[in-house]
């Protein structure tokens, strides 16, 4: 069949779309709220195109897709096939997209903030990976600057009685010059960990209100800077977050809602989905939907103890990525709640109900 002529049957729906090329195979795998929209993009104008679209659009002799009820379980499904198929365009989309960590050589006696391209066992603590380059060298450079931290190089400091030019500008406490105690050098270091870690917030609202005073004393260059340590700044703490999510989230149920009346219930553990569920909540009352919910949770998340602690690669944070970021988004219709062991332990139940009622509340029930 023509593919202009396929094009016109495909439905308005969510779901999955491969595109294959003279042999058959599939060369790249996507997915959409709306398929017949998204798949007819690609066979418009290329001027509309990246460079790297347009080379695949090249060899697309033809598609298939997926149907799915919902625009998170076609997220899911899309993940799915490609860690299974491993599209050539899924993955020449991302061949530019090294992975970069940033390294705080806690081995030294005062130590500084690096842009590292491997995470290597040598006793420095290790945040990412990250995968703009351009964003993580802003960020270090912002993250020295602000919490004073050197950046000579070398693991020891060197001596200079009057101070580099580095501490002449502010960006450093000037350890090489006995001028600041190591007991206040590390605390300063130690903040900058915090920061990292997305448990200090301080720092990115007293950039927001020195970008708001720059732009009232119409200093707009100063303003323009300020804005672009933000978004490096932001770009780090919502990856490190993702990354936490990973190594931190075991099970995750989420209802998505399917209209008619319907929900979709979905368990998920490692980023692996085991189940998923209509239901028809007309038909029954919230007690029976939560007992429904319940004894899915149960049957599917049951404990176990014998969890390898989870090995996180770089496909398993691009995938959490992913599905953290959609059910952060509250534009989405998709409540989630997380699951720990201890709920799945209690006898009574209470805490399991409780998370049950959270996730509810947020769908028409």
């Amino acid at each position: 069949m023509d593919l202009k002529e396929k094009l016109k049957l495909i439905p308005e729906l969510p779901g999955v779309y491969l595109m294959k090329d003279s042999g058959g195979n599939i060369i790249y795998v996507g997915k959409s709220k709306n398929l017949k929209s998204r798949v007819g993009q690609y066979f418009r104008s290329s001027k509309e195109h990246a460079p790297k679209i347009v080379k695949m659009v090249q060899r697309i002799r033809d598609f298939g897709y997926v149907v799915t009820d919902t625009e998170f379980e076609a997220l899911l499904l899309e993940c799915r096939l490609i860690k299974e198929i491993r599209p050539m365009y899924n993955s020449q989309m991302k061949k530019d997209r090294g992975y970069i960590y940033i390294r705080i050589t806690t081995e030294e006696e005062f130590p500084r903030a690096l842009v590292a391209e491997e995470k290597r066992e040598d006793g420095s603590l290790y945040f990412g990976p990250y995968t703009s380059l351009s964003s993580t060298e802003r960020a270090v450079d912002v993250i020295r600057e602000i919490y004073q931290m050197r950046s000579c190089s070398g693991g020891n400091v060197p001596i200079n009685i009057s101070g580099c030019l580095s501490y002449q500008l502010g960006f450093c406490t000037a350890p090489c010059a006995n001028i600041t105690a190591k007991n206040t050098y590390i605390n300063q270091v130690n903040a900058a960990i915090s920061f990292l870690q997305g448990q200090n917030k301080s720092l990115m609202e007293k950039l927001k209100g020195k970008m708001e005073e720059a732009s009232q004393e119409l200093d707009f260059d100063k303003a323009v800077k300020l804005r672009d340590d933000m978004y490096a700044l932001n770009h780090i703490l919502n990856k490190q977050k993702a990354i936490s999510f990973t190594k931190r989230v075991r099970s995750i149920a989420a209802l998505e809602s399917v209209g008619n009346s319907q929900i979709k219930l979905f368990l998920i553990r490692d980023n692996n989905l085991l189940s998923s569920e209509r239901m028809h909540y007309n038909s029954m009352n919230k007690e029976s939907i939560k007992e429904n919910i319940k004894g899915s949770i149960l049957e599917h998340l049951r404990v176990n103890e014998n969890l390898e602690k989870k090995k996180i690669d770089k496909q398993d944070i691009d995938q959490a990525q992913i599905i953290f970021s959609y059910l952060k988004n509250r534009k989405n219709n998709c409540s989630y709640i997380l699951i720990p062991n201890s709920w799945l332990k209690d006898r009574e139940g209470s805490k399991l109900d409780n998370g049950i009622d959270k996730l509810l509340s947020y769908q028409v029930v």
